[in-house]
């Protein structure tokens, strides 16, 4: 299996990820940041399902406890109501991990950030889904693809924090985060895990955008 690492970049910008679940992530509220009084953690042990967002929110619950136990605030996070179009951040996460999913070119050795049909980065996904318009964003994002019991928002969140990369991002080391948009897919960005039972793929957007 595979568990990329992450790249920094842009004005502030740290990159790196997540798929949000085909239905309304965005309708939801965010999940609070004690993982005791989350109860969508008692799916983080679970693989991504099609159209749900349980993994979503399992991780992203997850990621804010583990802000908590450092005495950090939970990221904010703009949700959209029914029949509006989807916010900027989650829309970028979800581009990606589709094109994540459908390219398979993550592995070893390989950019998982940088589309390598379309040319596109972190900072182009996200200014073209419309975040943070006329200004300059910091931006991060964080992306993991798993399989055989590794597939799970545990797995990828604790594989995440192992990584000071990574884990640096989710705490908001050098930056302070003012949105997050997430997104997950039961399957894999990776060649190597095609056929693969318990198969996840994840990509996390972060963003900081200046009032």
């Amino acid at each position: 299996m595979t568990f990329l690492a992450p790249r920094v970049k842009s004005v502030l910008a740290f990159i790196s990820a997540g798929f949000l679940s085909a239905t309304l992530l965005q309708a939801a509220t965010a999940p609070p940041a004690s993982a005791a009084s989350c109860v969508w953690l008692r799916y983080a042990d679970e693989a991504p399902k099609r159209a749900s967002a349980r993994a979503d929110l399992a991780t992203i619950c997850l990621i804010q406890a583990e802000r908590a136990k450092r005495g950090l605030p939970p990221i904010p996070h703009t949700v959209s109501l029914r029949g509006q179009p989807p916010q900027p951040l989650p829309l970028a996460a979800q581009r990606h991990v589709e094109a994540a999913v459908t390219q398979k070119w993550w592995g070893p050795g390989k950019d998982p950030h940088r589309n390598p049909l379309t040319g596109s980065y972190i900072d182009d996904r996200i200014r073209d889904a419309g975040f943070c318009p006329g200004r300059k964003p910091s931006t991060g994002e964080i992306t993991y693809t798993g399989w055989g019991g590794q597939g799970t928002p545990r797995a990828a969140v604790t594989w995440w924090m192992n990584s000071p990369t990574h884990r640096d991002i989710i705490l908001g080391k050098n930056t302070t985060w003012n949105n997050y948009g997430i997104a997950t897919w039961p399957d894999v960005a990776d060649k190597a895990g095609i056929g693969q039972n318990g198969a996840g793929t994840y990509v996390m957007d972060f963003g900081y955008c200046p009032r």
